[in-house]
């Protein structure tokens, strides 16, 4: 097999980075591109979990000057210090908590069942309540729950499985456990939900609930409830209350946001920042926006000023150097002559180092 045989077949260049796939591998890279902006989004995410303080960071560039990747490599080296949340572009004008909080959910409440930073919240409510019952000498409270509250953090999942052979502590939990912290700060409806993880067999309805679906009239009895997440006000609670409860930064990636614009014109704009200034004013979290430079000029006109006045915005992308141009097509290529066997005769061929710069 000649060497433009082995290109044509492999074609190292056809895997846009621009795919929405969380769970593929970007393409090979070079560290020093971008860097400014990688640093800059690292240091909104550390601010978030070290001072619980909300940061929102813009970064704009031409077309094709990687503000995709710089997404996909966010998601890629989150390795369990943070969590991302991508959000595709508005689309129904009238709902755009509901919309934020729908891909929100999905991301930080698994739909095979709700996530590790519910039972971690679950636990510190067991724990307040626990110290409350021995407080006023109740050993039986006390007692019940000892026998689920096993040892440090680090037993968090062990907590888990003994809870949930005590169905019914949840809603102990929830009784003695709403007038404490952390759960005294949660909407009432969420602390039931919260509570009700308990139970297994309510975790379907749990995760319905949490996403906003329609449940039915046993469902929400099931979580002792009146009315599911149907309208904004609803939406938003549940939506603070995940990014209050995780124990990790929330990191909300909105990309291609100029079409916002082109999908549900300057008062989608205007409902959509101001929805996430209401977000960023009450939970701490770290949001990340792209956005086409000349596209972001216009945009901005229909943001409202307390959200740009709150908004980093990084110089814009620009092209790789020489440099790093020659050695992001010999990081591509690399893996396609190693798979081969062959050699070629320099590491960017057939592209010549003089083409490239």
């Amino acid at each position: 097999m000649t060497l433009a045989q082995v290109l044509l077949d492999a074609r190292p260049f056809a895997d846009p980075v621009a795919r929405l796939d969380p769970d593929a591998l970007p393409p090979p890279d070079v560290a020093t591109i971008h860097a400014p902006a990688r640093m800059a989004i690292a240091e909104a995410i550390a601010v978030v979990g070290r001072e619980r303080r909300s940061q929102m960071v813009l970064i704009t560039g031409d077309p094709g000057m990687g503000k995709t990747h710089q997404l996909a490599h966010l998601r890629r080296r989150a390795d369990g210090q943070y969590v991302c949340v991508d959000v595709p572009p508005l689309k129904d004008l009238a709902a755009p908590f509901a919309h934020i909080a729908r891909y929100a959910v999905q991301g930080l409440a698994p739909a095979a069942a709700p996530g590790r930073r519910l039972w971690d919240t679950l636990r510190l409510v067991a724990a307040a309540v626990r110290a409350d019952a021995h407080a006023h000498d109740d050993d039986d409270v006390g007692e019940r729950i000892d026998n689920a509250l096993i040892g440090g953090e680090q037993f968090a999942m062990a907590f888990r499985n003994l809870a949930q052979q005590d169905p019914s502590l949840g809603a102990l939990l929830y009784k003695r456990g709403r007038r404490l912290a952390p759960l005294s700060a949660l909407p009432a409806d969420f602390g039931k939900v919260l509570c009700r993880i308990t139970d297994r067999d309510a975790e379907r309805a749990i995760v319905d609930w949490l996403r906003a679906a329609e449940l039915a009239d046993e469902d929400l009895a099931a979580l002792d409830l009146r009315h599911g997440v149907a309208d904004e006000a609803r939406a938003f609670e549940v939506l603070r209350a995940l990014c209050v409860c995780s124990t990790r930064p929330v990191v909300l990636c909105l990309d291609q946001i100029e079409s916002i614009a082109g999908l549900v014109g300057a008062d989608g704009v205007a409902r959509m920042f101001t929805a996430l200034m209401e977000l960023y004013q009450q939970a701490p979290i770290a949001i990340v926006l792209m956005c086409q430079t000349q596209q972001w000029i216009e945009l901005r006109k229909d943001v409202p000023l307390a959200a740009l006045d709150r908004i980093r915005v990084l110089p814009p992308l620009a092209k790789p150097t020489s440099d790093e141009a020659e050695a992001v097509i010999a990081a591509r290529l690399a893996p396609v002559w190693t798979a081969s066997g062959e050699r070629p005769p320099y590491p960017t061929w057939p592209l010549t180092p003089t083409f490239l710069r």
